[in-house]
This record gives structure tokens, sequence and C-alpha cells, in this order.
């Protein structure tokens, strides 16, 4: 997963993921390990006869950044993954993973 070979900079705040942490960078990686894990198994292009699951392609870090807030939504109100809710250490993660990419 190339797109995702170096940690996101922190950039502007988006309302719904809140402010990107200073020294953030260990939970940018566990963020990136939980998008890893846990939502490109499913959102990916290699998916369903190429076509990533709901059209979205979690291994492209534009497409993460554009879906960030609806990613983190869906985490946080246990809607996705459908493996069942993330913990609340790994949904940090994926809040500030997400957080820093805006």
């Amino acid at each position: 997963m190339a797109a995702f070979g170096a940690l996101a900079g922190c950039g502007s705040d988006s309302e719904a993921l809140g402010a990107c942490p200073p020294d953030s960078s260990a939970q940018q990686t566990a963020g990136l390990s939980v998008i890893t894990n846990s939502c490109t198994v499913c959102h990916n292009p290699n998916y369903a006869n190429g076509t990533p699951a709901g059209g979205y392609d979690f291994t492209s870090a534009d497409e993460i950044k554009a879906e960030a807030a609806e990613m983190y939504s869906e985490a946080a109100e246990g809607a996705m993954p459908p493996t069942g809710k993330l913990s609340e250490t790994d949904l940090e993660a994926l809040r500030v993973y997400l957080a820093c990419t805006q």
C-alpha cells in the first residue's frame, strides 16, 4: 500500500474529526493500521471483481482524505467495520490519523 508510505502531515482541522494532535506520529501509525486491517479488507480495488465495497477504495490516500469524516462517523457509530465495533483505542487512533490527513 504505497499510498500510505509516509504519515500524513497535520493540516487544517476538520470539525467532525477535531484537531491533529502534536506529536501524534505513533497514533497516526496505529490509525493507519486500523484502516489497513479493518477497512481495506473490503474497501480495495480487488474486492468483488474489481469493485471496492460501497465504491470506496481506502487503499487510496486521496479517497481517505475525501471520505475521512464519513469513515470516522461510521466507525464511531459501530456501523463499520461489519465485523464489530472498534475498540476505543483503535477508534481514537483512527480519528487522529484521519484528522491529520486534512
